[in-house]
């Protein structure tokens, strides 16, 4: 989908991996859901930076990356300006982007009529 794709290039400009972005369904109901498995948690909530009002997910998976789902309420990608602050105000509890493995966007598709 276009939001998953703008998404998809955002991460990309501040240095992440990203797979080419895919559609998903259900729709997810709230803004971006961040999901990992045991060993990419630091990962995710580095990806989450960068997605305001998201929320993290463990799941079982064992391959190392992160996915990120765009839900319902998701407002697009950030300006310049804000990816800006949020690079600057990284902090040490977050890893270094180029530390984050393959990165995978996902947006549920256009209905007809919306």
């Amino acid at each position: 989908s276009g939001v998953a794709r703008d998404a998809s290039d955002m991460l990309k400009t501040v240095g992440f991996q990203v797979a080419d972005p895919s559609n998903f369904s259900p729709e997810y109901a709230g803004s971006a859901q961040i999901q990992a498995g045991p060993q990419s948690v630091d990962q995710a909530y580095t990806v989450a930076r960068f997605f305001p009002s998201s929320r993290v997910t463990l799941t079982d998976n064992t391959e190392p990356g992160v996915t990120v789902l765009l839900g319902s309420l998701y407002n697009g990608a950030l300006t310049a300006e804000d990816l800006q602050r949020v690079q600057e105000n990284q902090g040490t509890q977050h890893l270094p982007v180029g530390e984050v493995d393959e990165v995978t966007v996902a947006g549920t598709p256009l209905k007809a009529g919306v």
